[in-house]
């Protein structure tokens, strides 16, 4: 989905392109099989498959090719592309509780540059001088409070898919910081492009929650 600067956002071409792939690779899987290694709820009469997503449930409509929200607007198309990705990827067994970093992953040292500009310096910037903030953004969408760093917020972003959101708060010698850690069985759900996605999609909602609440 895009190129290593324009991972988030890339042309509308790719996206197409990349939807068109997305849905061929999905409608080819045995449904109920794939909502159980999903965590998803199958309802064969409507032909539509409920899954978590956040702090939301995401309806995937397999004949209309639609992939809707919890008040039935339609997601961003490189949403709709990740949430296909996970159905597709998702294996039966749970997520392995070992945490890793992003340039863990294969591929990660390419993708960071990406990573970094699309989630952690917007997390950086929004919570690193006021961690009490990320509290109360990440409560908004789900998220549970682990112990580490000065803040840490886990999230289930698919129910396969947990990430961590940590955040070292700045003072007056050190400048602040931040990491996204994720289950190391996510990359064999997702590409590590793709996780990239992930990250700046979760940072996106922390932030718009952070203003929200500012």
């Amino acid at each position: 989905m895009g190129g290593r600067k324009d991972i988030e956002v890339p042309p509308p071409s790719d996206y197409a392109d990349a939807l068109g792939k997305a849905w061929a690779d999905f409608v080819r899987m045995d449904m109920e099989r794939l909502a159980s290694n999903a965590g998803a709820r199958y309802d064969r009469s409507n032909r539509m498959l409920g899954v978590p997503f956040l702090n939301d449930e995401v309806s995937v409509e397999i004949d209309s090719r639609k992939v809707l929200d919890g008040a039935g607007q339609e997601l961003r198309t490189y949403q709709a592309i990740l949430m296909l990705h996970y159905l597709v990827g998702a294996k039966p067994s749970a997520p392995a509780g070992t945490w890793l970093t992003f340039r863990e992953f294969d591929g990660g040292m390419f993708y960071y540059s990406a990573f970094e500009s699309r989630s952690i310096a917007r997390i950086i910037e929004t919570f690193g001088s006021n961690v009490e903030l990320l509290r109360k953004a990440a409560e908004r969408l789900g998220g549970e409070q682990v112990a580490m760093g000065d803040v840490a917020v886990r999230f289930d972003v698919f129910p396969k898919v947990p990430i961590i959101v940590v955040v070292w708060q700045g003072d007056a010698e050190l400048s602040p910081s931040a990491n996204i850690l994720f289950d190391s069985s996510a990359g064999t759900i997702f590409s590590t492009e793709d996780l990239t996605v992930v990250a700046g999609l979760v940072a996106g909602k922390l932030v718009k929650q952070a203003r929200e609440l500012s």
